[in-house]
């Protein structure tokens, strides 16, 4: 319980996530190399992350299930934004990514990992969801986007869990979502020494 304690107070003191409005640090940059200090706006119920790797295969095979889960809770006060936290990313090869398989939503660079060890994101794909609380937000999910991948090199045809959306969908209705139903599989994260 003490280690939670400690990451919560790097968290608040490192990446301002406690903070963010009043003194921003940053969450790391946007493509164009613009510090991102903000991940909500006003009337952001849900913030989610998607941690993505154009060089991970299970990563861009699950990207139209991460656009799927975005594009089922347009307009209902959730942001998204794929973040890329491996430090062999250059933004010329997130632009490639995202245009190759059609991203439309807000990148966000953090190749030193800041915002992946505050949150417990160690894989892509994986994904986090955080809810606004007065001092900021609260990390409320970590874990895979559904259960199509049981292990490397072995995935069902579709899915039969869907993790984050049920995630998703427990936070909108006032709920605590449920831990996801088994672990991540992908690609490590390579961060930056």
């Amino acid at each position: 319980m003490m280690w939670r304690f400690i990451v919560l107070a790097v968290l608040w003191l490192v990446t301002g996530i406690a903070s963010a409005q009043s003194a921003p640090v940053g969450f790391g940059t946007d493509v164009d190399g613009h510090t991102v200090d903000l991940l909500k706006g006003g009337h952001t119920r849900a913030v989610v992350l998607f941690f993505v790797a154009s060089d991970c295969p299970i990563s861009n095979r699950t990207l139209p299930e991460m656009k799927r889960v975005q594009a089922e809770f347009a307009g209902q006060g959730v942001s998204f934004w794929f973040v890329y936290p491996n430090a062999t990313q250059t933004p010329q090869s997130i632009h490639e990514h995202m245009a190759a398989f059609g991203v439309d939503g807000t990148a966000l660079v953090d190749p030193h990992g800041l915002l992946g060890v505050a949150s417990g994101a160690k894989w892509t794909p994986e994904s986090v969801v955080m809810v606004p609380e007065k001092s900021g937000l609260r990390t409320v999910y970590v874990g895979r986007i559904d259960d199509r991948y049981v292990g490397i090199g072995r995935e069902r045809p579709h899915a039969t869990q869907h993790d984050l959306e049920d995630a998703v969908s427990a936070v909108l209705a006032g709920h605590k979502p449920k831990p996801p139903g088994g672990p991540t599989v992908g690609c490590g994260i390579v961060r930056a020494q």
